[in-house]
Formats: structure tokens, sequence, C-alpha cells
């Protein structure tokens, strides 16, 4: 048998109301579920068919009107009716957001490909149904003073952390607390923990150096700030340098929820359904983890003590007035803030500065004017204003952006312009950072390292060919913008800056044989967190035979 000619009608007519209201996941698969078996009650009823006759007829029904629906969106969005039909890109992307799913979970080379398409097809590229990536550096200001997008409600997570909340006054309420965790003087009550922290990794590499074999830069980078996390975070209960890994598996969690979490922030209706799994998926089970170091920090935190971060969220003074969910998601936030990051920064720098014995000489004098009697006696506020280590740690953030895509914005009910653009209501809104801070439109030379880009004063360069490139810092924007932007990137640049200074004073650091900088260039991935090849360096003690301290 043949569906009727209404199913059909049925799926257009259905299509002209979901363009006017947004269509619900669970209705709308509940409404396919009653139709089905209700058209199968009809058939039986009043057509004296079979129970198979009926669910094969009901069955064909319901997919050809999901086909002739999936039809009629494919058509209009791909149509020059659509509002965002004059923006260029790719049809699929037009079609669909799996399109954006598959290139993340499945082809990790999502920034590059945006750097493609912005070179192909221009600043405007359509790049979802209702979504525009725009590489214009001066259309940040306005870009970053809209709301979130939609892209924030598809986490599926008991409660939002301060960076999914969508509600500004309820973000700025809890943006106050962490401003007081994280910036000001209480900064620099972290500073202690860095330098033990600091010491112990110099201990490890003096003792992994002192074989003459490479060490494996990105193991004890990770674990580094996987126990400053912990001290800085929770007063202490990390401590995975002294066991060479990640026993409890907090960073491989943290890493799958954040891939899951960037492929559900494409298709946030997807929340719905997953809320209803006994388990959500990994970052539910990250929660899991965070939710006895809160227990801790309750425990063993007073009122006139501020030993932590977590303990100042939970303060009741402090203004955020956290539920259980909301601090074991802020606690999550803060294993995330304090390490992606963070290693990936100072992996970029490593890798520059292994093949560039210029910049490494350069930087080291620098260093040692702040080391005094000995490596463990540093100036830290003098190492802070530090010129060169300021370039050289703002060029890794450039040419390999922690975040490489902007935070997603929308234009709102009521649309809105940017850059003389009219953009239609509703359109989801971001900047491709990796692509705009590489562009060598906004930063000559692009693809290269080249600290002294940074410099102020002509005679600090010394380098005069970087004086006529481009040099545009609006294009920079490793820790976003607008009113949700980092609010811990002063402390992670602080704790950024004392690692490779210690580092690089106590350490000349080679590439191991054949090492091959554009192939590791090439391994890099990004599913939401970067990911690439072992970065296996050479190390070899300034000062002295390499061995472990005392």
């Amino acid at each position: 048998m043949i569906p009727p000619l209404p199913i059909v009608v049925l799926a257009l007519l259905s299509h002209r109301q979901f363009n006017k209201v947004e269509p619900r996941p669970l209705p709308f698969i509940a409404s396919l579920i009653f139709g089905t078996l209700s058209t199968a009650s009809i058939m039986i009823l009043f057509n004296e068919a079979s129970l198979l006759q009926a669910l094969r007829f009901s069955c064909l029904s319901t997919v050809v009107y999901l086909a002739f629906l999936s039809a009629s969106v494919s058509i209009y969005r791909l149509s020059p009716w659509h509002p965002l039909a004059r923006f260029p890109g790719p049809r699929p992307a037009a079609i669909t957001k799996w399109w954006m799913v598959h290139r993340i979970l499945f082809k990790g080379g999502r920034h590059t490909y945006f750097e493609k398409l912005h070179n192909e097809y221009g600043p405007w590229v359509r790049v979802g149904p209702n979504e525009v990536s725009v590489n214009l550096p001066n259309a940040m200001r306005s870009i970053y003073k809209l709301d979130r997008g939609s892209f924030y409600t598809g986490t599926p997570a008991k409660a939002d952390s301060l960076i999914t909340v969508m509600d500004r006054g309820i973000h700025s309420r809890r943006r106050q607390a962490w401003t007081q965790a994280v910036t000001g003087d209480a900064m620099y009550t972290y500073i202690p923990s860095a330098l033990n922290r600091v010491k112990q990794l110099v201990n490890i590499l003096r003792r992994e150096s002192s074989t003459g074999q490479p060490v494996n830069l990105d193991n004890w980078i990770n674990l580094f700030f996987m126990d400053l996390m912990g001290d800085m975070g929770f007063s202490g209960g990390f401590e995975t340098m002294n066991d060479g890994e990640d026993k409890e598996g907090w960073l491989h969690t943290l890493g799958l929820g954040v891939i899951f979490v960037s492929a559900t922030g494409q298709v946030p209706w997807l929340r719905s359904l997953l809320q209803m799994l006994p388990q959500r998926g990994p970052i539910e089970t990250f929660h899991t983890f965070t939710e006895n170091k809160i227990k801790e920090v309750k425990a063993r935190a007073t009122p006139e003590i501020r030993r932590d971060i977590l303990g100042t969220l939970l303060d009741s003074n402090s203004g955020a007035e956290l539920t259980k969910d909301e601090a074991a998601a802020d606690a999550t936030l803060i294993v995330v803030g304090a390490t992606d990051t963070s290693v990936q920064t100072v992996l970029t720098f490593f890798r520059y500065i292994c093949v560039d014995i210029a910049t490494r000489d350069r930087l080291q004098k620098e260093l040692d004017s702040v080391f005094l009697n000995d490596a463990e006696d540093v100036d830290v506020p003098a190492l802070m204003r530090l010129p060169y280590l300021d370039a050289c740690v703002q060029e890794a953030l450039r040419i390999m952006a922690p975040g490489p895509f902007g935070p997603p914005r929308s234009s709102g009910e009521s649309g809105t312009v940017i850059e003389g653009t009219w953009i239609p209501p509703n359109t989801t809104l971001h900047m491709p950072v990796y692509a705009m801070q590489r562009d060598s439109a906004n930063f000559g030379l692009g693809d290269q390292y080249l600290p002294e880009r940074w410099l102020d004063s002509t005679d600090e360069r010394k380098d005069k060919s970087i004086e006529s490139q481009p040099f545009n810092r609006d294009a920079f924007v490793p820790f976003s913008a607008g009113y949700s932007s980092c609010v811990g990137k002063h402390l992670a640049l602080q704790n950024i800056k004392i690692l490779l200074a210690h580092i690089m004073h106590e350490f000349d650091v080679k590439p191991v044989p054949h090492f091959d900088p554009a192939k590791f260039d090439a391994s890099y991935k990004e599913y939401g967190l970067w990911t690439h090849d072992p970065l296996n360096l050479l190390f070899s003690c300034r000062f002295g035979v390499c061995g472990e301290s005392s």
C-alpha cells in the first residue's frame, strides 16, 4: 500500500510550523509514536487490515513523513529564501549541524578547514543552517557583547558551570565569586604552590635527563598542571607527578567530556534526550569525581581562611550561593581552566624554542637576571615584567590558540548589525580564532614563531624585518573577549611564566635527532581539546651534571 497524499502534505505543513516554533525533541518523538500507533489502529478498525499490514502501513507512513519533512527542510536551507542564503559556505554545512559533529568526532581538523573556508569564501562563511563564522577582527567587540549561543544549552549535566550559564544576571553574580578567587591579591597567594610544584618538576626533569634519553614532555607537563590545579583549586589531593601518571583517570575523563560537549553543543536539542539516560556521559562522570573534592573542601574550610579556589566559591560571603550540582560544575571548570590552556601553551613554546637557538639564548639571558642566589630564589614580580618572556608566551598563544574557535554568540530574537552587515534573528556567530591569529593580514609571517613582534621598542626587537609586517592586536583573542572572557587568564599566565622561567633557566632544551617540525605540526587535531604527537625533547643541565637533587 502507498501512503496517502495527506502524509506528504502534513510533512510540508509541519516544516512551515517548525519555522515559526522550534520543535522540542520529546514532544516531537511522542507525536511520531502516537501518530504511528493511531494510524495502525485506524487501519485495523476501519479497513479490516491485519496487525502486520497495519503496522507496515503506519511505519511506512512515518518514514514518508520524515523523509518529506527532511527534504523540505534541506531544500529550504539551500534555497535563496533562507535568511542566510547570501552568506557563502559549504552546502553540507547549510543543511545540517551533523556536518560539524562529524568533523569534531572523526576529522579533528576543524581549525585548518575553517582557515581554508575563509581563504576561499572571505570573512563571512556560513558553517551551519543558522550559523556564521566571522573572520573580521573589527567585529570582535560587536559580536562578544551579544548573549551566548545555543551551544551552551547542549551540555548534558545536572547544573551549569560559569561558562555555560545563559542568564547574564546569574553569570555576573557567579563571576564575582570567581574574580575574588583568581584575580587581584588572591592570585599572588598561589605563587608558593606554583614554586613548590615547579621545584618538583625540575627535579624530575633532572632525573629523567640524567640518562641522556628523551623526555616525553607532554606527560610531565600534563601531570604538573594537574597537581598545581589540585593545590590551587582544592588545597591539594593530587600527586600525579609522584606517581608518574594520572591513576584516577581525571585527564582521560576530562578529555572525553570536552569532546562529548563539543559535539552535543552543535545539536543542543539532544540534551533533553540524554538527560533521560541513567548515565549522561563523561561530563557527569567527571562531576562525580569533583563532588568528593567539594566534600573535602567543605570539611576543612573556615570563614577566616580561604586556601583554594573552590573554598572561595563556596564561601557564603562570595555571593555565588552555589548549589551542590553548581559547585560540582564549577569544580570541573577549575580542572579544565587550569590544565588544557596552560598545557598547550607550554608545549607550543617548547616546540618552537627547541629548534630556535637564538631565541632560546636571548630568553635565557633575560631570565638569568631575575634568578638571584640559585635556581630556587627568583624575583617573581620582576619575572612577570620580563618583556621577552612575555613576548615568547604571547607568541605561543597566538600561533596555537588554546581555543581555536571563539565562543558562539547569538544575534538574539531581533537580529543585529555587525560591521554594516545585517544578521538575521537567532543566528549563531563565532570567530575562527586559529585562522584569525595566523592570518598574515593580521600578523605578518603568521605561520612563523616570532616573539619580537610583541616587543614595543625598535631596539628591543633587533630583528628589523618584523618592523614592516602587519600587527593587529585586535585579532589576538586567546582568552576570548567581552563579558564572559576568561576570568583566570592572569593566573594562567602567572603559572605559565613561572614554569617556563625555571625550566629555561635550569636546562638547555633540544629536539630529538631527526625531529620533523612540519610533521609534528601536521599531527595536531582538534576535538574540542588539542591532541598531537608526543613532544620528546632532550634536556641538559646548564649548571653542573643532571641528576635528582635533594
